[in-house]
């Protein structure tokens, strides 16, 4: 989706931006079948229907997944208390008499001084088992001098991953983005599984690792199918929808963790999360779009038509030969695949663009591992920080959906920034929970970015290298992840604040790599070859060609000469030729003609069956049209005082005299359906209004009576809908009591506007007597009312509402003949009816 950078060479020849997305939007052009792009048959067989929302779903498992590998790493690998033990037989801890009592020693056999030579180290030591039942540092003893052990952990886990995600990113663009997840998947649950039941460190740190690289396979494999199979209008939202379950995988490690407490059972739980992700991923469809960069058309087509399909569209015919006319870019035959992987530093741009994309993960994997384990140690609770952890990342979603709005680059550059000011004022703020806060903060804004830099990065790399591209920044993620550890437990044995300077001056630093080096693409299509992002040759191609086209109008010249004496010979032959295509192209008009108006008339005769059913129902409407309104005139006369039961009763007691006195009547007769239409209601429901039956009978009576409606209210909800319903009309609000009334029903008199009048009681103003009778008059050509002692000028448009709160209101007689009552009141049934509507 991306174009070249502002600084390419070539962007005076970019294709043109799509509609709705620049300045030019409103002038859009004629697309040439030279200018077709993938995403444009994507969105042809649908970029955002039923096939993406399922894809996303099964695809984002991988996610789910990865994040619980990840980060039960923490848990795993975590040094509880320990202390030596001085007598293996009887298991005693060794103790340091001090001051304050009995010290635990950690690490050196107790009595010992160092005054008298070295101090002999421990052997043996006892754990604390009160957090943990076992982890990967108790079963291998990996404290004192073999604690740098456990920190190489992690570290070998992301250095085997420097290698198997470029293996697998390059798998990828081989063989398919498909085939590469499956491998991956398989693998991962074998290898994860095998890991529970190691009893020898060194075994451990191998499959360990191994099962790290499956790991990234699958998410890099997985999220690449995805995009690529996603319109680019809503690729935005899809990858937003991707990463949630990332979230979700490192809350459920924080519970899996708190129920388990021991290492392996644990690594079961990964295993387990794998087994669950390797059917649907053995069953996914490969990528349209890969199969077509790799001149796959026939197979490329297939897809497109499955997706069309699920989507309920239909594709046109000729879609795999407009797939031959893509610009892409098969990879030669005889040539090493290798080449795609040097493509990345092909040239001067790519160049950039792949050392700013290291830079960027390398710092990006540093700060998010980093703060995760920092903040584990730092907190008093681990299995609360990672839960904190996870649940910051879901509130860091909502950056996603604005890089449409903002734009790619500024987002990416702002989560960087701000990561950098959440997490430099550390040092600043005392130890506990305001570390633990900013750190959270930080990590928020971190993992804004990891929701980011997929997208960005998915749309700046062009197709033929987008998987090794997605390789190479996960080997650089590999790269960061494992110097995190190290910053987090090294540098925070020297000073407690140290990692979180060494944080947040990374995080800057990648804000100004960002806003400086990365090209902005949204609302662009996706680079198909190096070549669209590079067009390093394009202005000299052009002096070229433009020294061809001289030499060729002098060509061009000396033969229209030599064609001028032809064209004379040819004459006759010409003529008898345009004779003959004249009456082909009168033939095929004709035919043309005929088969439209067959087309016509089998249209218009299924029209005639449609017709004839209308005219069949309005005729038995016609019949009970006196009935229906006899009824529905009653019903706005006297049903608007009565609560909703009396009302039904009435209404079936009038129906049933209807029908035995012999007036016309539908038997299913409907208020709503004689005064009103489903439109309308909708408009009515639209502007408050709730959705049940007597709701929409009290909206008729207020609406259609000739007198004005006075509504009790005690819920508020009349008066609700009449400012919703009529606010764009210039609707003027007063209260019985004020002051101003009379004025400002004047003023609404006198413009046609509506007013609504609250807090009526159980008596009406005198002066509202006219407007209540609509006793107006004409005078010289004026319609006039009498408001008070003026004579006020009556416009046509003019409405009246009045509510009262009062629950059981008592009107005299002499105010109900002048307004029309409607009973707002929420009954106990009509509740439930609201409720349920």
């Amino acid at each position: 989706m991306s174009y070249p950078a502002k600084d390419d060479p070539g962007e005076d020849l970019e294709k043109p931006q799509r509609n709705g997305d620049g300045p030019d939007a409103e002038k859009p052009q004629t697309k040439q079948p030279s200018e077709e792009t993938f995403d444009d048959l994507l969105n042809l067989a649908g970029g955002g229907g039923r096939f993406q929302v399922l894809l996303v779903f099964a695809t984002s498992l991988g996610a789910l997944t990865a994040a619980i590998d990840t980060f039960s790493i923490v848990f795993k690998i975590d040094s509880p208390d320990h202390w030596c033990v001085r007598d293996a037989a009887n298991n005693s801890p060794s103790c340091v008499p001090t001051e304050a009592g009995c010290e635990a020693e950690s690490c050196f056999v107790p009595g010992s001084n160092a005054t008298d030579g070295p101090r002999p180290a421990c052997v043996q030591w006892q754990f604390d088992h009160s957090v943990y039942q076992s982890t990967v540092v108790t079963d291998f003893e990996l404290v004192c001098d073999r604690s740098v052990l456990r920190s190489m952990i992690f570290t070998a886990q992301m250095l085997t991953s420097l290698v198997t995600s470029l293996l697998f990113g390059l798998i990828g663009d081989w063989y398919g983005r498909a085939r590469a997840a499956a491998l991956a998947a398989g693998l991962f649950v074998l290898l994860a599984s095998v890991i529970a039941a190691t009893s020898n460190y060194n075994v451990f740190l191998a499959v360990a690792s191994l099962t790290t690289g499956a790991r990234m396979g699958i998410y890099i494999c997985l999220f690449t199918l995805c995009m690529e199979s996603v319109g680019e209008r809503h690729r935005s939202v899809a990858g937003l929808v991707w990463v949630l379950p990332w979230a979700g995988g490192i809350m459920l490690t924080a519970a899996a963790g708190w129920l388990l407490r021991s290492w392996w059972q644990l690594q079961l739980v990964c295993a387990a999360a794998g087994l669950l992700l390797l059917p649907g991923v053995w069953l996914l469809p490969e990528s349209p779009r890969w199969l077509a960069a790799h001149g796959r058309t026939d197979r490329a087509a297939a897809g497109l038509r499955q997706i069309a399909a699920v989507n309920g569209r239909a594709l046109p015919a000729d879609v795999a030969e407009r797939l031959r006319r893509l610009s892409l870019a098969p990879p030669a035959e005889d040539a090493s695949r290798c080449r795609e992987a040097l493509l990345l530093f092909s040239s001067r741009r790519m160049c950039c663009l792949s050392l700013a994309t290291i830079w960027l993960w390398v710092v990006m994997a540093v700060v998010y591992y980093g703060i995760s384990f920092d903040s584990a140690q730092l907190a008093d609770n681990a299995y609360l920080a990672m839960l904190l952890s996870g649940l910051v990342e879901v509130p860091s979603m909502a950056a996603v959906p604005l890089i449409d709005r903002l734009g790619r680059r500024p987002v990416m550059a702002a989560t960087y920034l701000l990561t950098g000011a959440a997490i430099l004022p550390v040092p600043a703020v005392p130890p506990g929970w305001p570390v633990l806060l900013l750190g959270m903060l930080g990590k928020l804004a971190i993992g804004a970015g990891f929701g980011v830099i997929y997208v960005h990065l998915e749309e700046y790399m062009p197709t033929e290298v987008r998987n090794a591209a997605l390789g190479l920044s996960t080997m650089a993620e590999s790269v960061g992840g494992a110097l995190s550890p190290h910053v987090a437990y090294g540098l925070g044995g020297w000073h407690w604040a140290a990692p979180s300077v060494v944080f947040g001056v990374l995080a800057v630093s990648a804000g100004l790599v960002t806003l400086l080096v990365l090209p902005e693409t949204a609302g662009r299509p996706l680079p198909e070859t190096v070549r669209d992002v590079q067009k390093t040759r394009l202005q000299a191609a052009e002096a070229e060609l433009a020294s061809v086209m001289a030499t060729l109008k002098e060509k061009q010249d000396r033969l229209a000469a030599v064609e001028a004496q032809i064209a004379e010979l040819q004459s006759l032959y010409d003529h008898s030729v345009g004779e003959k295509q004249s009456l082909e192209d009168k033939i095929a008009v004709t035919s043309a003609r005929l088969t439209r108006a067959s087309k016509l008339t089998s249209a218009l005769a299924d029209e005639g069956e449609r017709w004839a059913i209308n005219v069949e129902t309005l005729d038995g409407e016609l019949k009970t049209v006196v009935g229906n309104m006899f009824m529905g005139a009653a019903s706005v006369s006297y049903l608007g005082a009565f609560t909703s039961q009396f009302r039904e009763e009435l209404l079936e007691h009038w129906v049933e005299m209807c029908q035995l006195l012999a007036v016309p009547i539908a038997d299913n007769f409907s208020l709503s359906g004689v005064l009103a239409d489903p439109y309308q209601i909708r408009q009515w429901n639209a502007c408050g209004l709730p959705r049940d039956d007597v709701s929409t009978l009290n909206a008729i009576l207020s609406t259609r009576s000739r007198r004005w409606p006075l509504m009790i209210d005690p819920q508020d909800q009349a008066n609700q809908w009449i400012r919703r319903m009529e606010a764009a009309d210039g609707l003027k609000v007063a209260k019985m009591s004020d002051g101003q009334l009379l004025r400002v029903l004047e003023t609404c008199i006198r413009l046609g506007l509506p007013m609504l009048i609250e807090a009526v009681g159980e008596t009406l103003e005198a002066a509202l007597e006219p407007i209540l009778l609509r006793q107006t008059y004409l005078s010289g050509g004026r319609l006039l009312i009498k408001l008070g002692d003026s004579e006020v000028d009556y416009d046509k448009s003019f409405r009246l509402y009045m509510t009262t709160k009062l629950g059981n209101p008592h009107y005299l007689p002499e105010v109900c003949i002048k307004v029309t009552l409607v009973n707002f009141t929420v009954t106990q049934s009509g509740l439930e009816d609201q409720l349920l509507g």
